[in-house]
């Protein structure tokens, strides 16, 4: 999904249920247009970029989305990707970064990632970005593309604790 450079608001309204009260309304401006995937990352495109399933349920096969994975883990898939077609590499990674850090590792090395906004390759959003996706610049809705989270997601009390395929809310 292609999104345009633009002013929106982000952040929950103050009668938002679940709201804390860190999370005022501001607004914020995207002076780069950019593109974000329509869902989530599945377990078969990661396993074809990464060679291996590091999800909790893979049995839930291919079309559900990967699992199991660290903010590190992420940036690197993004890196192979970016790789695998020909794009240029959005994240310079220090040595000894890869998938599989732990917590710490991940915490301490994190700092040293360079990021290349203006690459063409995948990296992920930021929390603005991905809130305006999710929002489709509707302040109203809580959860992406509703205000109601039965509606639209998964959760512990309707996905029976198993994984689903994506693009099934």
């Amino acid at each position: 999904i292609s999104i345009e450079p633009g002013k929106f608001v982000m952040g929950s309204p103050p009668t938002e249920e679940g709201r804390f009260n860190d999370e005022d309304q501001r607004s914020v401006m995207l002076n780069i247009g950019y593109s974000i995937g329509q869902t989530e990352v599945t377990q078969g495109l990661w396993e074809e970029v990464m060679k291996y399933n590091p999800s909790s349920i893979p049995d839930c096969g291919g079309s559900c989305p990967v699992d199991n994975i660290s903010w590190c883990d992420a940036v690197v898939f993004s890196n192979k990707l970016s790789e695998k077609e020909g794009r240029d590499l959005v994240y310079t990674l220090p040595s000894g970064f890869h998938v599989g850090l732990t917590e710490r590792q991940c915490n301490d090395l994190s700092v040293l990632v360079v990021t290349n906004w203006r690459s063409s390759g995948y990296r992920l959003p930021t929390e603005a970005e991905w809130e305006y996706a999710a929002r489709a610049n509707n302040s109203e809705w809580i959860y992406s593309g509703s205000a109601d989270l039965n509606y639209v997601g998964w959760h512990s009390f309707n996905s029976g604790k198993q994984s689903h395929r994506v693009c099934q809310k």
